[in-house]
């Protein structure tokens, strides 16, 4: 199975992300957008895996569960990767100021690699991905829209990590939840 571990943001969240997308549509851009209902941080991309790593990966969930408090967050930036010249990747950038993320995705970080899952060398850059350019084609009318943009998300709370399946398809992935485990702190 394709798997990745998310965090989801609540549908009032993701109807004002997904005006921010509908303005940058408007630029005609070569860009795959991404559908509202995938709007999530990937925490940890796992890859294919074997259905028998399952219960260890849900025992971590549920372990690493418990030591963390649900937090706020807020998506208040847009960007794109790896950079405003030559974008590859469109983005809202999410604003967490405890550390609460950044320690939960270090801590899953750590447990999985433990099932053998290798951590990133890359810094964590917490976003949602709006969508994927294919083509230069109208990537400066993208740029000029996306640098006169400002957004700000209402503030929410995380209450849940998700374990994600992603089956590729002709028509794009298709993503369904296999378990969500709730952050306790107890």
């Amino acid at each position: 199975m394709r798997l990745f571990i998310s965090i989801d943001s609540p549908a009032s969240v993701k109807a004002q992300m997904a005006e921010i997308q509908a303005e940058l549509k408007k630029s005609q851009a070569d860009v795959k957008w991404e559908t509202a209902d995938k709007f999530h941080i990937t925490l940890k991309f796992l890859g294919e895996t074997k259905d028998e790593l399952l219960p260890a990966i849900n025992g971590i969930l549920e372990t690493v569960g418990t030591k963390f408090p649900p937090f706020q967050i807020e998506y208040d930036d847009i960007g794109c990767f790896p950079n405003w010249k030559q974008p590859r990747v469109i983005w809202l950038g999410a604003n967490e100021t405890s550390g609460t993320l950044l320690k939960l995705k270090r801590s899953l970080d750590i447990e999985l690699e433990k099932l053998g899952f290798e951590t990133e060398d890359r810094k964590f850059h917490p976003h949602i991905t709006l969508g994927r350019v294919k083509s230069q084609h109208n990537i400066k009318n993208l740029t000029v829209i996306m640098e006169s943009l400002k957004f700000k998300s209402e503030i929410t709370t995380c209450r849940e990590i998700l374990l994600m399946r992603s089956i590729l398809k002709p028509s794009g992935s298709e993503y369904s939840t296999l378990t969500t485990v709730d952050l306790q702190n107890t």
